[in-house]
């Protein structure tokens, strides 16, 4: 008789600043959103999530404290009333050459991504991939169903030139950092050419791509830019995206079990 092996259930979402934009081309004439976001969206973001439960939970496009959010870091908000101990947020952009700058311009040094999880992360750092704008890798470590497990969040270029160099770091960067562990990779990865652009990047990391599905723009999906990624000693029950619409993406969602060693 088979053991039931504890399920666990990871969340990602591109919130876009909890803006409240679906991706309609009008709906971004509405600029002032960019200096004052809707309150509500925030507290309907916060309610969503309390409805899925996840263990983990990514978040791209995260304000982290500028002037649009109100001056409060809405990842410590969500930690907070999510009851999630593990808390770890970072700027999106690169440290070196003219990126640096984009560190001291209001609100844009407030335009993060971050991992919150229930449980405390045993490590955390930051790496960075070596072009495009966005360059910080956000890695974190931690216990789940008793196994350490290495997340990784990303957030890659626009420019599919920039994205082709930055998976061959991203790649670099995983081999070199993963050792034994599990690991999960997930963000908005800008596939505008397709999921085909993973191709090379899946072959050096032996990562899976469990499935393929749009989830941009939110109110029409037609264009697969999200993705959580996995190691292959995590066995995927469910993957989907969700119908919810606070963003210009829709979330993805994914329920898991650690494979028999």
């Amino acid at each position: 008789m088979r053991i039931e092996m504890k399920k666990h259930k990871i969340l990602l979402y591109n919130v876009e600043y909890c803006e409240g934009m679906k991706g309609r081309f009008l709906e971004y004439l509405k600029f002032w959103r960019t200096f004052h976001a809707p309150a509500e969206i925030t507290s309907s973001l916060v309610n969503m999530i309390k409805s899925f439960s996840p263990e983990v939970l990514g978040l791209i496009e995260v304000d982290s404290g500028s002037v649009r959010s109100g001056g409060q870091s809405i990842c410590r908000r969500l930690s907070r009333e999510l009851g999630m101990k593990g808390y770890f947020e970072h700027v999106k952009y690169g440290e070196r050459s003219w990126k640096k700058l984009l560190h001291y311009v209001p609100i844009l040094n407030k335009q993060s991504n971050a991992l919150l999880a229930l449980h405390p992360f045993e490590e955390t750092k930051v790496e960075f991939v070596r072009c495009g704008v966005k360059q910080a890798v956000l890695c974190a470590k931690v216990r789940l169903g008793g196994r350490d497990v290495l997340f990784y969040l990303v957030h890659l270029s626009l420019s599919a030139a920039a994205r082709k160099k930055q998976l061959l770091d991203l790649a670099h960067i995983i081999e070199f950092g993963r050792g034994n562990y599990p690991v999960v990779l997930m963000g908005d990865f800008n596939t505008f050419g397709g999921a085909d652009e993973l191709d090379i990047f899946l072959k050096i990391t032996g990562l899976d791509l469990f499935s393929r599905f749009p989830t941009q723009p939110a109110f029409r999906p037609t264009r697969q830019l999200d993705y959580i990624l996995t190691s292959r000693d995590i066995e995927i029950l469910e993957y989907a995206s969700l119908p919810v619409q606070y963003s210009d993406h829709l979330p993805v969602m994914m329920e898991f079990v650690f494979r028999d060693s």
